[in-house]
């Protein structure tokens, strides 16, 4: 499985080259392939990218809290965590309207 996963990598970087406007899912795709790989600073890179474009984009913050936390970074880890209950409670499909953190 590992050697497919590294194969993987380069295939996702160059659609992510060539797609102009490339889709959420390529950069959560390429963070998550170096998180399986254990390459914490360049899933981290990956998701920094994605949430640069936006930044309350669930899946992404889902995926970064994941990768700090499997990384040894607590602090950030819950960080990101807040902010995934902050998006999800700020969300209009939310079943927690009223409450807040």
């Amino acid at each position: 499985m590992g050697r497919k996963i590294e194969e993987a990598i380069p295939v996702i970087q160059k659609a992510l080259r060539l797609e102009p406007i490339p889709p959420d899912n390529y950069v959560q795709q390429l963070a998550l392939l170096y998180f399986q790989t254990g390459e914490c600073k360049e899933a981290i890179a990956a998701c920094d990218k994605g949430l640069k474009r936006d930044p309350d984009h669930l899946v992404s913050r889902i995926i970064m809290a994941a990768v700090y936390g499997s990384c040894g970074r607590e602090k950030e880890a819950r960080k990101e965590g807040y902010e995934v209950l902050r998006i999800i409670l700020n969300s209009p499909w939310s079943l927690y309207e009223g409450y807040s953190l």
